[in-house]
């Protein structure tokens, strides 16, 4: 198995079942296309259409795995470039063919979108976090400092005034 997969295997333990059946059905979909597309040159039945890539990614993208959405997408596109159609001189196939390559061009552009906006939440969110526990600890150390520097002044204040106090008794 690949080690995609067994990651994706490992972080699913503390969820429920549902999500886990999920998770691991799209988790070895994943696996079986791409050992079908690595063995391709061997047996041309293991042969991954760019539908097949295309059903996965958009089951992937609704389940909010766009890193792998992403190269499905990828996939189907490579598979749709090396489609014997673009040979073909009929208009209406070649016009449909266009219309799946922008399909798949969006499905992807969806994905990365939604993938980098997710990081970008993710970091938001960590930065935040970050920010407000140095703000509470800077909090609670004004605080310390506040009641630590009353004292402290009171006391320099108390100095000052007595030396004060000394400087003009040694005039007289």
């Amino acid at each position: 198995m690949r080690h995609e997969s067994v990651c994706v295997l490992r972080e699913i333990n503390g969820m429920p079942v549902d999500q886990k059946l999920l998770i691991s059905c799209l988790a070895l979909r994943y696996e079986a296309l791409v050992l079908r597309d690595m063995n391709y040159a061997v047996d041309q039945l293991l042969r991954v259409e760019y539908s097949e890539w295309f059903a996965f990614a958009e089951q992937a993208v609704d389940n909010r795995f766009y890193a792998i959405a992403r190269k499905a997408c990828e996939k189907a596109l490579a598979c749709l470039q090396t489609n014997d159609i673009l040979k073909t001189k009929d208009a209406d196939a070649l016009c449909e063919h266009m219309e799946t390559i922008r399909k798949v061009k969006r499905l992807k552009d969806v994905a990365t979108v939604r993938g980098s906006s997710q990081s970008v939440q993710a970091q938001t969110v960590e930065y935040l976090k970050r920010k407000l526990s140095e703000h509470d600890e800077a909090s609670t150390l004004v605080i310390k400092e506040k009641q630590h520097s009353a004292s402290f002044l009171f006391r320099n204040g108390i100095k000052k005034h007595n030396a004060r106090k000394l400087k003009e008794l040694q005039r007289l």
